[in-house]
């Protein structure tokens, strides 16, 4: 098959970004649309077979989070025996709502193995490597987390912004 990278970098990239703004904004069938429905996605310590199993686990975590930032950089994409391949870095940071004094962070680069479909490329191997995790990390002092992704992408449209009543007093 002959593919022009130079187009499928741009499909790569949107669909890179496309999963981080999906997971930050709880958009779950925007997630469904950037992966072939049997993905293998592997992550640390776990893989994930088929967009069931995968969202399975990641409804109910990211459904404890008060917040989650993705920040993908650095996007490549090259062909090999094994077809199309694409990557890019994450930076990834996290807050439970268990832990509202504490935060989460991870580094990251995303290899993904990507398929031609009908309008256009999809993901259909995610493999997650971390190269740097710190989790629960103290709120320095003055430092706040007012309002969510998922919040801001959700704001009413009367002009009054929805936020976490967590941090009206912010």
């Amino acid at each position: 098959m002959n593919v022009d990278l130079h187009l499928i970098a741009d499909e790569a990239r949107l669909l890179q970004n496309t999963y981080a703004h999906a997971i930050d904004t709880r958009d779950w069938e925007l997630f469904r649309t950037v992966f072939a429905s049997n993905v293998v996605a592997d992550y640390p310590g776990r893989r994930y077979a088929g967009m069931a199993e995968w969202l399975g686990a990641f409804v109910p975590f990211h459904d404890a989070c008060t917040w989650t930032f993705h920040v993908m950089t650095n996007h490549l994409v090259g062909r090999d025996p094994g077809g199309v391949w694409a990557s890019c870095y994450g930076d990834v940071r996290w807050q439970l709502d268990a832990s509202v004094d504490r935060y989460s962070h991870a580094l990251g680069m995303y290899q993904d193995r990507l398929v031609a479909v009908e309008n256009g490329w999809v993901v259909a191997h995610r493999k997650f490597r971390m190269v740097m995790y710190r989790p629960d990390i103290p709120l320095p002092d003055g430092m706040a987390f007012p309002i969510s992704v998922h919040a801001l992408m959700h704001e009413v449209t009367n002009g009054e912004p929805t936020h976490d009543r967590r941090h009206d007093d912010l």
